[in-house]
């Protein structure tokens, strides 16, 4: 029973600096997608660890929106435990259809694949300029007619 326990602590404490290595290889991809790391980056769909490892390497601040109850909890109680959430993570609950933010206020939107968060939703919420990756597709916002340029980015 000891060997046994033991052996599972040790695999554990094998596999986590493998996840935390694979984390943060991914938040560097997305923050040399986003040519940015101070900003309002939203993430939707996106209940992983990447939230975290985007917050540690950057100064982003993040908003994530999640359809499902359960994974809002898991995602702050993790984030909680590292001092992001509230501070530079935000987790919200609802459909992906209308996300929870002001229009032309992000910076980014990073939308999953399989989110099904609207092209035209991701666009109202997007900052103009501002780029938007819903699944395989980049879109950026442009300003529009009758305005002015945009020369506030935070």
């Amino acid at each position: 029973m000891f060997l046994r326990l033991f052996a599972t602590v040790l695999a554990c404490g094998m596999l986590f600096p493998a996840i935390a290595s694979a984390d943060q290889a991914r938040a560097t991809k997305v923050l040399e997608q986003l040519g940015f790391s101070k900003g309002l980056v939203v993430l939707v769909g996106e209940g992983g660890t990447l939230p975290a490892a985007l917050a540690r390497q950057s100064e982003l601040t993040l908003f994530v929106q999640l359809d499902n109850g359960q994974e809002v909890r898991t995602l702050r109680q993790a984030l909680d435990a590292e001092g992001l959430l509230g501070n530079r993570v935000y987790v919200q609950e609802g459909p992906y259809n209308r996300l929870h933010l002001a229009d032309d206020l992000a910076d980014a939107v990073i939308a999953e694949g399989d989110s099904g968060a609207p092209p035209e939703e991701v666009l109202r919420i997007l900052r103009p300029e501002g780029k938007g990756f819903v699944g395989s597709k980049t879109l950026t916002k442009g300003f529009a007619v009758g305005t002015d340029e945009w020369a506030h980015p935070y």
